[in-house]
């Protein structure tokens, strides 16, 4: 089964678009590649850009730490990636899941799904 998630993460005041999480955390879902935003949301608090692409098991997964609008850590790819770059955020993990899991970043398989969990886009 495939998961894809292309997201900007953070913890505090949920911006606009964005889905709420536990732990005062929200994920804003991108419609495309690139941490488009992370710089400006960060200069008020930490902001991860993550992205996720597997299928059938194999895949990949990738995180850059951004704080006072600028790339502060990039994370190594890797199956945890996401996972400790949530935990740089503050999040911590409830046992007996992980800190990705905690956060619920598994609800939905694509990011495109997250989208829809947020409602209509109003038009313009």
């Amino acid at each position: 089964m495939a998961y894809e998630l292309t997201a900007l993460i953070g913890v505090g005041s949920v911006p606009t678009g964005a889905v709420a999480l536990p732990q005062g955390a929200w994920l804003l879902p991108l419609c495309d590649d690139g941490p488009h935003g992370a710089e400006d949301l960060s200069r008020d608090g930490a902001v991860v850009y993550v992205a996720a692409e597997f299928f059938g098991g194999v895949g990949d997964q990738a995180a850059t730490l951004y704080r006072h609008g600028r790339v502060e850590r990039e994370f190594a790819n890797g199956y945890h990636a996401i996972n400790e770059a949530v935990v740089a955020l503050g999040i911590t993990a409830e046992s007996p899941r992980d800190a990705f899991d905690t956060l619920g970043l598994g609800r939905y398989r694509h990011t495109e799904d997250w989208l829809r969990s947020i409602g209509p886009r109003p038009s313009l």
